[in-house]
Parts: C-alpha cells; sequence; structure tokens
C-alpha cells in the first residue's frame, strides 16, 4: 500500500476522493490536515486525515500515516478513538474516524474553560486512564498525550486519539537491536524525562508522566513547575500526581489502572 511517486491532483472542499466527498477543514497538524467529509456509500459524516500538500512527495511521511491508520485499525475501545478506514487513494495517503458533532478537543475546552472543575477533571482523567490501560495493555505506548490528543464530545466523553508517535513492542526491539539513532519525540511540558533524552527504551510508564502534566493542566489551568504540583490541588490529587511525575519511570506507578483506582475511588466512580 505505498504511496506512487507520480504527480498527483490537487484537493479542494466538494471533491472525491476514495469514496468520500470533502467538506470543510477542521485543522491541520505537523504533517496531515484533518476535514470533514461525507461517506459516499450511506451519507455518514467523518473525519478525513489526509497528507498536507508540502508533505505529499515525501515517501516516510504517507508511510507515516498509513501506519498510524493501521495501528488504530488494530485497537478497539470505547475510549480510543476508532479507524474506520486507511488507504492510498490517486497518490494521497489518508486515514478516516468517526465525526462527532459537537465533539471538541481537550485544548480547546481548556483554552475557553482555563481549568475544570475538580470533579470534571478527574472524570476526564479517568476515562483518559481507561484508554492508556487499554492501549498498554495491548503493548502499545502513546508518546504523546496531552489535552491535543484527547477529543471530548457534548456528553463528556473523552477519546484518545492521535497515534502518529505511538510505538509497539516490536518497533521498539528493532530500534534496540538496530541501535538505531535516538530520537526525542514527543511534546515540551508534557514529555517525560526519558524521552527528552532520547532513550530507546520507553515504555507505558512515559505515558504516565504525561498523563500526570495534563491532569495537572485541567486541574489548574497550568504546568506543575519543575515537577512541584500546585499547592492548591487537594491532598490525594497533588499526591498522584507527582507519583505520576517522578523523573524515574521506575518511581512511577506501575500502571494506568493503578492510578485509576486511586483517583476513580477518590472520587466515588467505583
Amino acid at each position: 500500500m505505498s504511496p506512487p511517486r507520480k504527480k498527483v491532483p490537487e484537493l479542494y472542499v466538494g471533491c472525491v476522493l476514495a469514496g468520500y466527498r470533502l467538506e470543510e477543514r477542521l485543522g491541520r497538524g505537523g504533517s496531515a490536515y484533518a476535514l470533514r467529509a461525507e461517506r459516499i456509500s450511506d451519507r455518514k459524516k467523518v473525519v478525513f486525515k489526509v497528507i498536507r500538500k508540502r508533505h505529499r512527495e515525501q515517501i516516510d511521511q504517507h508511510k507515516k500515516l498509513l501506519r498510524e491508520g493501521k495501528l488504530m485499525k488494530a485497537l478497539d475501545h470505547g475510549r480510543v478513538m476508532p479507524c474506520l478506514d486507511v488507504g492510498v487513494a490517486q497518490g494521497w495517503s489518508f486515514l478516516v474516524m468517526p465525526y462527532i458533532e459537537g465533539a471538541r478537543m481537550l485544548h480547546e475546552v481548556l483554552n475557553a474553560r482555563g481549568s475544570l472543575e475538580l470533579d470534571v477533571g478527574i472524570d476526564y482523567g479517568c476515562q483518559i486512564l481507561e484508554a492508556l490501560h487499554y492501549v498498554h495493555g495491548r503493548g502499545v505506548v502513546h508518546r504523546d498525550v496531552k489535552p491535543e490528543n484527547v477529543m471530548v464530545d457534548a456528553g463528556g466523553s473523552c477519546y484518545l486519539t492521535d497515534f502518529g508517535l505511538a510505538s509497539t513492542p516490536k518497533e521498539r526491539a528493532r530500534a534496540q537491536a538496530k541501535a538505531e539513532p535516538r530520537k526525542r519525540v514527543g511534546t515540551d511540558h508534557y514529555r517525560p524525562p526519558e524521552q527528552d533524552r532520547g532513550e530507546r527504551d520507553i515504555d507505558y510508564r512515559a505515558d504516565l508522566f504525561s498523563f500526570g502534566v495534563t491532569l495537572h493542566r485541567m486541574l489548574t489551568g497550568g504546568f506543575p513547575a519543575e515537577g512541584a504540583v500546585d499547592a492548591s490541588l487537594p491532598r490525594w490529587v497533588g499526591e498522584m500526581i507527582a507519583y505520576c511525575l517522578a523523573p524515574e519511570p521506575s518511581d512511577r506507578p506501575p500502571s494506568a489502572w493503578a492510578v485509576w483506582q486511586v483517583l476513580g475511588k477518590s472520587s466515588g466512580q467505583s
């Protein structure tokens, strides 16, 4: 399913690609656009993620998007954004996700509100942890947990999305065996120390660090100051965030489920 190298047609609102009619641009990331589209076969609204024009001659970017789609298709959980379709059409690599009316990315919610009420933030946090517990159980490490990669619908349901930087056991083993050059991946403020150093043996505990920063951001509107948790937080919340933010992975919680058990039970969700 490698993309051809020949010249590809331009995309525009109203054009049809791979059985989808493109309707409206929703946003863009580093290498791809997200557009609202309609699946012609049943008129279902979807999100159509397609390689950006500036990257369409870069084979590695095409492979990255296709890999992300295949990885997402292999995941099946209510808190993980599903991939409905993935492929190449007329030289454009794409993946397709459900379109959820009224949904916003978590960072948009935080930009509008500053921070969330304690019960709402803990609820969102527990939903993110459910997603992480599932993907970690499949051997997948997301490596970019942050509000920009969490979607929230109008009813308050959260979905972990954007698996472009995620790694699988086979990929991590291959990187170790080949001693591939270290890559510094992730996002400033959310990136754990081991990712910042470009270490190859990143595991699920990296996601717990990023989750701790995300929860802190949800509840306070800001980032931990050099690992120090905001003193205004309830003690039990602050202690768990600090636990997740331990500089050494071995000093962090043993699993996403262990964090959920503390946050969920303490907030009365269990």
